[in-house]
């Protein structure tokens, strides 16, 4: 799968990559089956990613980059991996926690959530690279008219993203899309209902 700005490489399932982000995925969701794990390679999310973490990199001491979970429900994942930008905040849905951020989490199990499922009855996520930053943590409380992360008092300049916790997960959420950029799509299925529907 490409197009002028993105390719998908399946990765093979003997290999160091396809272990590492198996086993990630398998801590929080233990009864799957993966299926595949395709590397997304795009030039301009990747460009805007790169300027954007240069510029938070002099601005902080430690930008805290993560490889975080995302899932897109409704909406193709190839939709966001082939657009020039990747990810979008602009089409955050509403009544968010936080406001209209672009969400990631560090559990498979809460990403699951909001899944993709395809025509063949699969699940698919994204696993991204997610530049944090300074984060203002909200800890168990929501803000929902937030429309971007608040100040920090002490260096007096604006956080990088936002983080909170909800069903006992870790989420992060940054309402600059060029903080985030698409890394791995990955498709799987539950373990269950596989072996329910060979009965």
């Amino acid at each position: 799968v490409q197009s002028h700005t993105s390719q998908l490489f399946e990765l093979c399932k003997d290999s160091e990559e396809f272990s590492v982000i198996a086993a990630t995925m398998e801590e929080t969701l233990p009864n799957i089956t993966i299926k595949s794990i395709q590397r997304a390679q795009g030039l301009f999310p990747y460009q805007r990613y790169y300027t954007r973490k240069t510029k938070i990199q002099s601005e902080v001491e430690d930008i805290k980059e993560k490889l975080l979970f995302h899932g897109t429900r409704g909406l193709d994942p190839i939709e966001i991996l082939s657009h020039q930008g990747g990810f979008d905040h602009r089409l955050a849905g509403e009544n968010n926690l936080w406001g209209p951020a672009v969400y990631f989490a560090e559990d498979a199990r809460f990403a699951d959530i909001y899944a993709h499922h395809t025509v063949n009855f699969d699940k698919q996520l994204l696993l991204a690279s997610v530049i944090l930053g300074d984060v203002f943590d909200f800890g168990t409380n929501t803000c929902s008219a937030l429309q971007q992360p608040p100040m920090n008092i002490k260096t007096q300049r604006r956080c990088d993203s936002i983080s909170g916790i909800t069903k006992d997960s870790r989420v992060y959420g940054v309402f600059d899309s060029a903080q985030c950029c698409p890394r791995y799509l990955i498709t799987y299925s539950d373990t269950n209902k596989e072996q329910e529907e060979e009965m």
